[in-house]
């Protein structure tokens, strides 16, 4: 047997390293080592290589011995990444094999197989696929004929796998205050959901999920149900394909009572009627015997950015900040719908409000749905959208008419733009905006009190959901996992009572589900629902936070 570590360089070499006792990997000791190779006519495998000892090894080569069976235990070694199991003796392969989801090579030239567990189909990081000499079935045979098609191969076993038998997990309702009986107040419910659109659902992207749980006719039903299900009074989705919204979304909705809005990305002005049709955007429906819309807006940043450079060069004040604005921020097509709903009837318990208060009480709210860029990379961008979005709210929306804010931010929270919606302040200094000189672009568009080295917003929001509970997540794909959806509030006007509590890590590793969407989770993106209880008047909401809440945990100071 011989043992790989690494050089100095991190490079695989043959080295001395001992193999860790049981006692001493109870001691906590270490070792580097990164492979096996094992030869000499080798008829079974040790138990022993299963062990923590050799948990952490990326390579194993077991090439020219007499194997005739692979343990399943094998799926102890999660990091490997490349496994050499040519000439042998191998008439088939255990299914857990398809669980050594990092594998990037798998060598079985020279065997007696003649079939592949469909679970190898869930090797999606699988580059380099050798069944050469082997007497595979037809069906096989000629899809791995030509060894570029190694993802076709993959996509076709994975295809065949059955449907999983068992059920999504259901979530439940968790209370967080009680609704203030006291109080003259409206009571809603309010939901967000990415529900990832068609043309971004590709097997590239979600290799680890079967095509046919990636098409849209198969995923929008379980969508649809989904939102049926929780019957919110207000409905905001992101990704929704302008044709889906006019042939599905509406027409669906409209039976169970919503009317609703939609407005595709910028980039569908560039595009002919036939191409528009196929571009997502963002949608606010909600329930005609509740609502009815008083105004609507279409915020698109790309061109909020351009008319604040064109405004810049008007006043001779370009920079490098303006070709970032040009190159960064413009050329990104998101968007934000808001929509001024005022309720229909009066509060149940308006009768026992004051004569003021019953003839001029609160009964308008503005809803805004945000989809903000995606790429990590562009938290500048992430920022700057925000910013402008809330700058063109106070222009063109009275700050008297209560916010609830809600979308994919594809932002963490510890990021920049949960920070500055939170504490409604960012200095320009901060990090996010990765020291580029935005700041004169605000000066003459933005109120940022006496302090002109921050940007400020009048909303007073806080996050109806815990943004620090541990193994909390709105998405979860194999890459990542974690909190990019929001429900923020105005604490000023109102609290939240409920929500509907989030999906347990542990279903999915119970299940070893390795990312949505999934068979039984359609969406990358899980809804959020909560309801609200808003204070109306002169009679302002109880300054609380729910329970947990993150408000002002990362106070930005100077």
């Amino acid at each position: 047997m011989t043992i790989m570590g690494k050089d100095d360089n991190g490079k695989t070499k043959n080295s001395g390293y001992t193999i860790l006792s049981q006692e001493e990997l109870a001691e906590g000791k270490t070792t580097e080592i990164v492979g096996l190779e094992i030869t000499g006519m080798v008829r079974n495998l040790s138990p022993y290589l299963w062990t923590r000892s050799f948990c952490d090894i990326t390579r194993l080569v077991v090439k020219s011995n007499q194997l005739t069976k692979v343990p399943s235990e094998i799926t102890n070694l999660k990091r490997l990444t490349h496994l050499d199991l040519s000439h042998n003796m191998l008439r088939s392969l255990p299914p857990e094999i398809g669980d050594l989801v990092t594998l990037k090579e798998l060598l079985l030239r020279h065997n007696y197989l003649r079939l592949l567990p469909y679970e190898l189909g869930k090797l999606f990081n699988l580059q380099v696929l050798n069944l050469d000499e082997n007497p595979m079935a037809p069906e096989v045979s000629q899809l791995y004929s030509d060894p570029r098609n190694v993802q076709k191969l993959l996509s076709f076993m994975l295809d065949k796998l059955p449907e999983p038998q068992r059920t999504a997990p259901q979530r439940q309702w968790k209370s967080l205050q009680e609704v203030d009986q006291s109080a003259v107040s409206y009571i809603f419910t309010i939901m967000t959901y990415n529900i990832l659109a068609e043309n971004y659902a590709t097997r590239s992207q979600y290799g680890y999920c079967p095509s046919w749980a990636l098409s849209w006719s198969y995923r929008k039903d379980l969508i649809l149900k989904e939102i049926i299900r929780n019957q919110a009074d207000i409905i905001c989705l992101q990704e929704v394909v302008t044709d889906e919204y006019n042939q599905f979304f509406l027409p669906e909705l409209s039976k169970e009572g919503y009317k609703g809005i939609f407005e595709a990305k910028s980039r569908a002005r560039t595009m002919n009627e036939e191409d528009r049709r196929f571009v997502d955007g963002c949608a606010i429906f909600y329930k005609s015997d509740k609502f009815e819309v008083e105004s609507r807006e279409l915020i698109e940043f790309n061109m909020l950015a351009r008319q604040i450079v064109e405004t810049a060069r008007q006043n001779g004040s370009t920079n490098k900040a303006s070709d970032d604005v040009i190159n960064r921020v413009m050329t990104k097509d998101n968007i934000g719908v808001v929509a001024v709903l005022k309720f229909k009837n009066p509060p149940d318990n308006i009768n026992s409000a004051s004569d003021e208060l019953k003839s001029n009480y609160l009964n308008q709210i503005m809803i805004s749905n945000v989809h903000i860029h995606w790429d990590p990379e562009y938290c500048d961008v992430k920022l700057m959208q925000i910013l402008l979005f809330l700058t063109e709210l106070r222009r063109k929306i009275s700050d008297h008419i209560p916010l609830v804010l809600t979308g994919d931010f594809n932002s963490l929270p510890s990021s920049g733009v949960i920070q500055f919606l939170l504490d409604s302040r960012i200095p320009f200094s901060h990090p996010d905006f990765k020291e580029i000189d935005y700041k004169h672009f605000f000066d003459e568009i933005s109120t940022s009190g006496d302090d002109s080295s921050k940007i400020t917003h009048p909303h007073n929001l806080s996050s109806a959901y815990p943004l620090d509970k541990e193994g909390c997540f709105t998405n979860y794909t194999y890459d990542f996992k974690g909190i990019i959806d929001y429900i923020f509030y105005p604490q000023d006007y109102m609290k939240p009572l409920g929500i509907l509590d989030t999906v347990d890590s542990q279903w999915f590793r119970d299940n070893k589900i390795l990312g949505c969407p999934h068979p039984l989770v359609p969406s990358d993106h899980y809804l959020l629902l909560t309801e609200l209880q808003m204070f109306l008047g002169n009679q302002p909401a109880p300054n609380t936070s729910p329970p947990n809440s993150s408000k002002n945990k990362n106070s930005i100071t100077n």
